[in-house]
């Protein structure tokens, strides 16, 4: 019977590998997640289009991934999610739904912060009326990885 044995070399060479293996990053990286996020929306627009005014009523819903590393980096992920928001036509009375999802990844030193556009339609169900609606967001990550988000400009497109 053929029996197996390790020298002094052979363990040490293991123990070497071991600890080189385990990455010094992975072991500094804090992480946070955000199990999802509402952000009220509720503004009058005034547009470029047949419908003049909308009143845009609902919620944007957003989730967050925050990653920090022990260099300062923070790393963020997000989706954003629209169908949660109506409008209005303030002259015509005509309804439309929101649809459109986004996603994003950013890095930079911690804290961070910068501006995000996204952009969803806005359907009239079966007319070609429908139009494009952008929405400026400022999301700021702070040194705790605990995210902020506010609407800081919103304007549409006709698709006419």
């Amino acid at each position: 019977m053929y029996k197996r044995t390790f020298g002094p070399a052979t363990i040490l060479l293991f123990l070497v590998t071991s600890v080189l293996s385990t990455s010094p990053v992975s072991a500094q990286t804090k992480r946070t997640a955000d199990g999802g996020r509402k952000i009220a929306f509720n503004r009058v627009v005034n547009t470029p289009c047949a419908e003049k005014r909308l009143r845009l009523n609902g919620q944007f819903q957003a989730q967050y991934t925050v990653t920090s590393d022990a260099n300062g980096e923070t790393y963020i992920k997000a989706a954003f999610d629209a169908r949660r928001i109506s409008a209005v036509g303030l002259d015509s009375s005509a309804k439309y739904q929101a649809s459109g999802t986004s996603q994003f990844d950013s890095q930079g030193p911690s804290p961070i912060e910068f501006s995000y556009v996204f952009n969803f339609l806005l359907d009239r169900g079966r007319s070609p009326n429908s139009m494009m609606a952008h929405v400026k967001f400022r999301v700021a990550v702070n040194a705790k990885g605990e995210v902020r988000t506010e609407i800081i400009d919103v304007n549409i497109d006709c698709n006419q």
